[in-house]
């Protein structure tokens, strides 16, 4: 590269031509190498028009220091900055820089890819990794969406087990004590909301009959046809058990309960059908008004329960509204209950017998077993005063167990002493023929004492067997298999449905005192028991008549024929240890004088050793 200058004296004379020649890596030496420039680095020596007077890139293709002088750079490219180099084509950031005094310049560039070479590369593993976490995390937050969503529908899950009733999806009894917690908690509800307590009666019976999955059919369609009937009306929920309970809420009350009340027993009037047997359920109905401030919804929801008790003690399938003295009651009960367990515990309860006579002869056939409480401080108390209690708080079962045990028991003690024709008969209550394991219970005290099971008579009211009627037959086909005798207590104070006598297979029929007391002075019931005993003798039954109290109701009820009869005039109900004397004054019938009087005087002795 060489540089031209003229030389001029002082005067400005020409003086001459100064010649200056300098290879080009004279501008680069030690200022720019391979290192610095890079491979696709280059520098180049431009003259001011453009024209390259040289030019190297660090590729290791030519010799270090090796310049080549071919190519332009458009003066528009005499500056800094980044563009696409006009030569190779290469995008460079380029610096370029004027020498003073000199008319070229130099340009020094960078390879735009390689400066950006580490840049990209970290750039790509950012994004790598970014990537990656993303994900990573796309992945986390779709699991822990997934298990949270779990953990929701869990809660859900759970939820509806302690608020709602599996079997039927009603709520149950805690959501709905919450529910009327919250409802009794705002005063604008005060006399604005009621309760329907619905029970069905004698639901045991299916489940005892039909097994626990029928019965819970019945609560399934029960609930179907109670929702129906409440529509929007209320909130329906069951608390447990065959018990369904209805609030309402809002103005009339207490005329919205009649009328739910009414709506909900007119859908037990449709049998149920359930694996080929139907039959129809009924219902007792409660009605609790809320009426008294702070009240707190246990208060309440007793209320309710106590009116349906009462429903049920007014004949069942009807509704009763809450009333104070229900509270009372229920004290009473309950003081009376818990008498009662003492007694059963404590040995207070006992058996007496009456005597049955046959009037022909006027001899004892059997006797009936009545059970007895011998209170310690109120001394003795008749079975009709303890009697509906037990039935009320379901005591009755276990009371009817010790009597049948009793009862079997002592005959037991008659046929070892040769009272072989003696029969024992003994009153078995509607709750525990319903709701008591009475098959178990005779099976087992038949095997245990070891009696002559045709000896023993079970005494079943009338209404009792007439509430449903194949289910009644079912329970009484079972009993008879056991070889007991069946009789039809009561007849005439129920239905009375002449056909259902041959249906249950009965074998004894026991004419209501309320006919006896009549004759013979009322003719019209004169022939009516007339007619039932001729009825009886010809399907083969024997005729046993209550409450004889006179000698001309003796004289009348002799003439129809083989009769037994029960009452005052012959024996009130006497303790086992006045057996004997009753034995000795009729005698049993069957057997002779002589030997009846030796085993009477036996009987006697060890009733007296027993006692």
């Amino acid at each position: 590269m060489r540089r031209r200058a003229r030389l001029n004296h002082p005067d400005g004379s020409f003086a001459g031509v100064v010649v200056v020649s300098e290879d080009p890596s004279y501008f680069t030496t030690d200022f720019y190498n391979n290192a610095a420039i890079g491979r696709e680095g280059v520098i180049a020596v431009i003259s001011d028009n453009g024209a390259v007077l040289a030019r190297r890139t660090g590729s290791t293709e030519s010799a270090n220091g090796a310049f080549s002088a071919s190519g332009s750079y458009p003066t528009s490219e005499h500056v800094s900055g980044t563009y696409i180099d006009s030569i190779d084509n290469v995008t460079r950031i380029v610096s370029y820089r004027h020498i003073d005094g000199y008319p070229l310049g130099v340009l020094v560039g960078l390879s735009q890819a390689e400066e950006f070479a580490d840049y990209n590369h970290t750039r790509n593993v950012y994004l790598l990794m970014a990537s990656f976490i993303s994900l990573a995390m796309l992945s986390f937050f779709a699991v822990a969406t997934g298990l949270i969503g779990k953990l929701l529908g869990r809660e859900r899950e759970m939820t509806h087990l302690v608020e709602y009733d599996l079997l039927t999806g009603l709520r149950n009894r805690y959501a709905t004590l919450q529910s009327l917690r919250h409802d009794m908690a705002q005063p604008i509800n005060l006399g604005h909301l009621a309760i329907l307590f619905i029970d069905l009666d004698n639901f045991k019976t299916v489940n005892d009959t039909l097994g626990h999955n029928a019965g819970d059919i019945v609560l399934q369609m029960t609930a179907s046809r109670l929702a129906t009937a409440v529509g929007d009306g209320g909130a329906l929920s069951r608390i447990g058990g065959d018990e369904f309970v209805v609030v309402i809420k809002g103005a009339d009350v207490e005329k919205r309960a009649v009328a739910l009340a009414e709506a909900a027993a007119e859908v037990f009037a449709t049998p149920f059908e359930v694996r080929g047997s139907s039959f129809v359920l009924h219902a007792s109905i409660g009605i609790a008004l809320y009426s008294v401030a702070n009240e707190n919804e246990i208060d309440l929801l007793k209320k309710a329960d106590l009116a349906m008790y009462s429903a049920k003690d007014a004949g069942k399938n009807c509704y009763q509204f809450y009333s104070p003295h229900l509270s009372h009651r229920a004290d009473h009960l309950m003081k009376w209950e818990q008498q009662l367990r003492v007694a059963l515990a404590e040995g207070q309860l006992f058996l007496a017998y009456q005597p049955k006579i046959d009037l022909t002869r006027r001899c004892i056939t059997g006797f009936e077993a009545l059970v007895r409480w011998n209170h310690p401080q109120h001394g003795l108390i008749p079975a009709n005063e303890f009697i509906p209690v037990a039935e009320s708080t379901g005591l009755i079962v276990p009371i009817g167990d010790f009597v049948i045990e009793t009862a079997c028991r002592q005959l037991a003690l008659w046929q070892q002493q040769g009272y072989d024709t003696l029969s024992l008969a003994v009153n078995i209550s509607a709750v525990q023929f319903w709701r008591g394991d009475l098959y178990e219970t005779i099976s087992h005290a038949i095997e245990e004492s070891g009696i002559s099971a045709r000896r023993l008579e079970l005494e079943i009211t009338e209404t009792a067997m007439m509430e449903y009627p194949e289910l009644v037959s079912e329970k009484i086909f079972a009993l008879k298999r056991l070889g007991v005798r069946i009789a039809l207590d009561d007849f005439g104070t129920g239905y009375s449905s002449l056909s259902y006598l041959n249906r249950f297979s009965v074998d004894t029929l026991k004419v209501d005192r309320s006919f006896i007391q009549a004759i013979p002075g009322d003719r019209s019931v004169c022939v009516m028991v007339t007619a039932i005993v001729n009825l009886a003798r010809s399907l083969g039954l024997t005729v046993v008549v209550e409450g004889t109290e006179t000698e001309e109701q003796i004289a009348w009820l002799a003439a129809l024929g083989h009769i037994e009869a029960q009452g005052f005039l012959f024996s009130r109900p006497v303790p086992v240890d006045a057996i004997p004397a009753l034995l000795e004054r009729f005698g049993v019938c069957g057997r002779t004088g002589r030997r009846a009087a030796q085993e009477t005087d036996s009987a006697s002795s060890v009733s007296s050793t027993n006692t």
